[in-house]
């Protein structure tokens, strides 16, 4: 969070941009759902084993956590495959209603869903909102897709769960502590940061330094 008064109090201007490019988030996001329930290999693993077999997406449900402009793109992108779409939001989308079945609780949308998927703003009520409890709530085969905010997860919470098989496994493009790191160069250099190094190369884990939205047109926008 923003403290608004430090930054009026230095003459720092703070501003919302509100949409700069939802498809290349959603078509990022759908990229990776498909990535890790093809159990596909991470660099340079090209080890054959049982666990590469992998699940049809069609065949599955998601749920859309936040249903806004890029909440809206992925469903739409999802439910061309012919998966099942469910969603929450504490402000429902006319739009979105036309592509997914809205649910009254992150705790409804997420209980049989395969696939969860982050698009909501941090705020302080939802702060850690997946966390320990939410976690022993979902089914043991789905995977968590976090586009939105590092602070709506408990990274080591997170962890936790994926080693104890509370799911499946997860892709996080945006971690709570990632500031010294992201956008750097930080190839060949050590990270002090023992929960975020644990976080990356977790083997259930695909990790995106902060790069859903990163194409050309959305740059440019």
């Amino acid at each position: 969070m923003y403290n608004l008064d430090l930054a009026k109090a230095n003459d720092i201007i703070i501003s919302n941009v509100p949409s700069y490019l939802p498809e290349s988030i959603a078509e990022f996001t759908v990229t990776i759902a498909l990535n890790l329930i093809r159990e596909n290999v991470k660099k340079q693993n090209f080890t054959w084993s049982l666990p590469v077999r992998g699940r049809v997406l069609g065949d599955m449900t998601v749920a859309i956590i936040g249903t806004g402009r890029i909440g809206l793109a992925t469903a739409k992108i999802f439910k061309g495959f012919g998966c099942k779409v469910v969603g929450f939001d504490i402000y429902r989308s006319p739009a979105a209603e036309e592509i997914l079945e809205y649910k009254q609780s992150v705790e409804e949308a997420i209980k049989d869903a395969d696939v969860i998927s982050l698009h909501m703003p941090p705020t302080a009520e939802n702060m850690h909102i997946f966390n320990k409890e939410m976690f022993s709530k979902f089914k043991k085969d789905a995977i968590l897709l976090n586009m939105a905010r590092g602070a709506l997860i408990e990274t080591q919470d997170l962890l936790d769960a994926l080693d104890n098989g509370l799911l499946a496994g997860a892709d996080i493009d945006t971690y709570e502590f990632e500031g010294p790191y992201i956008p750097k160069n930080f190839e060949n250099q050590e990270i002090t940061d023992a929960l975020f190094k644990q976080l990356i190369t977790h083997d259930k884990v695909i990790y995106t330094p902060h790069a859903a939205y990163y194409i050309d047109e959305a740059v440019k926008k």
